[in-house]
């Protein structure tokens, strides 16, 4: 989405063993496959368009309004893949917002902050464990006490395991746990409120290592289906949703048409 904000990493980089990062190409961050050029979106919020260069980055999103008018988000790189500002545009193509990114001596992105009409909006900084995986996530309105809190565990395979969300004050306590099989497939993802079970998503998987369907639960209750179509790179096409089970009818949510650099 346009404005989502992106979780980003301050690093406590103490251990002399981690090396320097190997940025992930948005390609490899949205498990895309082949040189994808482009990705135009259909859905129930509207339309909007990805962009990306020939080394796998994402430099431009184009939302499109209903009334004809668009938005847009421009992000910049350095030759590394170290992603350093991102600015984005109202429908009349003046600067709303613009994101700065900081890094660590190791390529490590350590704060990451969005400033609008020339103020600080919003700035995350991110702790890293030993290994170099994400640990944890403070999120700022104020300079001075985070507001939400981030906690995230691996195993032994440098999987995520664990995520937990909290306020400063503890007001509330979320966590997702992660659930892989054999072949390192994430085959469940359980949301708990208060270590009591909320939802359970369960994935399954094609040959191709595809996700070709995703149940939602809710109370051990089955709420939805959700299917996809792939083409002949295995990226996704159209995503269906089967919500009605009794009338077993699928009714098409997403569509992305996609093109490839040739």
């Amino acid at each position: 989405m346009f404005f989502s904000v992106f979780l980003f990493f301050f690093t406590n980089c103490e251990s002399q063993n981690i090396q320097y990062k190997k940025h992930k190409t948005d390609w490899e961050k949205e498990n895309l496959k082949g040189k994808v050029k482009s990705i135009y979106i259909v859905n129930s919020f509207g339309e909007r368009e990805y962009l990306y260069d020939k080394e796998g980055y994402l430099i431009e999103e184009t939302v499109y309004l209903e009334d004809g008018e668009k938005l847009r988000r421009n992000i910049l790189y350095t030759k590394k893949g170290n992603k350093i500002k991102e600015i984005g545009y109202n429908k009349k193509g003046k600067e709303e917002y613009y994101s700065d990114y900081k890094y660590n001596k190791y390529g490590y992105l350590k704060e990451w902050a969005t400033y609008a009409q020339g103020k600080l909006y919003k700035k995350l900084v991110y702790n890293y464990d030993s290994k170099g995986n994400e640990s944890e996530v403070y999120l700022y309105y104020n300079k001075d006490k985070f507001d939400e809190k981030i906690a995230q565990k691996y195993d032994s395979k440098n999987r995520l395991i664990e995520m937990e969300i909290s306020s400063n004050r503890k007001e509330y306590i979320e966590k997702k746990e992660y659930l892989y099989d054999q072949e390192n497939h994430l085959v469940s993802i359980i949301l708990k409120n208060d270590n009591i079970i909320v939802s359970k998503n369960i994935f399954k998987y094609d040959i191709n290592n595809n996700i070709t369907e995703e149940q939602s639960y809710r109370d051990n209750n089955l709420i939805d289906t959700k299917t996809y179509i792939y083409d002949s790179h295995n990226n996704w096409t159209k995503k269906f949703l089967l919500q009605d089970l009794d009338l077993d009818k699928e009714v098409l949510i997403e569509e992305r048409k996609i093109i490839y650099y040739e």
